[in-house]
C-alpha cells in the first residue's frame, strides 16, 4: 500500500476492551507522528461518526474527536483504559451479502462513516477491534470500491483484537496474549504472601530477583512499580551497558 498520500491518519478502537489498548493504540499514533503525519482518535468508536451529517451533526475536534500531538502519546502504553474510549455500534449491521453494499439503505451509516472522513481529510484508518469491526473494516473497503473512481478513497488497516483468541487465520492477537502470556500476572493463580522486607528487597533489586512473571505492588510513596514473582524457574539478567 503506497503511503505517499497519507497526511491524515484516523484511529478507531471498537468493541469491548482489551488489555494493553493504550499500548496499541499509541504504537500506531507514535510510527505516524514521527513520520510527519497527523494523527486523528476518534471518541468511541463508531458512535459519532454513524449519524455524521456535515450540517446537522458535524464532529467537533474535543468532543468527537482528538488529535494527537507527540505530548499526547508520551507514557500512554502505561496507562489503563482506552484513551479515546470504545462502543460497540457497528456501521456495517444489516449487511449479510455483497449485494447488500449496492443497497442505499442498508449502506446509509456507511456512507455517513465515509463522509465523515473526507470531510476531515482522513486519508487512511487504523481499525482496531473484534470480529465485527473487522467486517466493518471490509465493509468500508468494499463500500468504496463501489463509489465513482474520481471519489476519494480512505486506505483501510485493520489491527485485530480479542480476549477470546477467536479470530480465524490468526494465532493469537494482544488482547488474548496479555492476559494469558505466562509473562504477565494474570497467568499466576497462586501468588505468595510476601512479607513488606522482600517486596522493598524485590523493588529495590529487580535483576536479581528470579521469576517467569510480573505483577505490580504499591510502594511507600503510593506508586505501583512493576516487580518479579519470585517462584521462579529462572533470573533475569540486567541488559548490557
Amino acid at each position: 500500500m503506497s503511503t505517499k498520500n497519507i497526511r491524515r491518519v484516523g484511529i478507531i478502537f471498537s468493541g469491548g476492551p482489551a488489555p494493553a489498548a493504550n499500548a496499541v493504540i499509541s504504537a500506531a499514533a507514535i510510527s505516524f507522528l514521527e513520520d510527519g503525519r497527523e494523527v486523528v482518535g476518534f471518541f468511541h468508536g463508531y458512535s459519532n461518526l454513524v449519524d455524521y451529517h456535515p450540517v446537522s451533526r458535524r464532529l467537533l475536534p474535543d468532543q468527537h474527536y482528538r488529535i494527537f500531538k507527540s505530548r499526547d502519546i508520551a507514557g500512554l502504553r502505561n496507562e489503563r483504559g482506552i484513551c479515546i474510549g470504545t462502543a460497540r455500534t457497528n456501521p456495517g449491521k444489516g449487511i449479510t451479502s455483497p449485494k447488500d453494499l449496492d443497497d442505499t439503505e442498508k449502506t446509509q451509516r456507511l456512507r455517513n462513516v465515509y463522509n465523515a472522513f473526507v470531510d476531515l481529510e482522513i486519508d487512511a484508518l487504523i481499525s482496531i477491534g473484534g470480529d465485527d469491526t473487522l467486517k466493518t473494516a471490509n465493509f468500508l473497503y468494499e463500500f468504496q470500491k463501489r463509489l465513482p473512481p474520481e471519489a476519494p478513497r480512505v486506505k483501510v488497516v485493520h489491527l485485530p483484537k480479542t480476549i477470546d483468541n477467536d479470530y480465524r487465520g490468526i494465532d493469537f492477537t494482544f488482547g488474548f496474549c496479555i492476559p494469558n502470556s505466562v509473562n504477565t500476572w494474570e497467568a499466576i493463580y497462586d501468588v505468595p504472601e510476601l512479607p513488606p522486607e522482600l517486596v522493598e528487597d524485590m523493588i529495590n533489586n529487580p535483576w536479581e530477583t528470579q521469576s517467569d512473571s510480573f505483577y505490580y505492588v504499591i510502594n511507600e510513596e503510593g506508586i505501583e512499580e512493576m516487580v518479579m514473582h519470585n517462584k521462579a524457574k529462572y533470573a533475569y539478567s540486567p541488559p548490557p551497558q
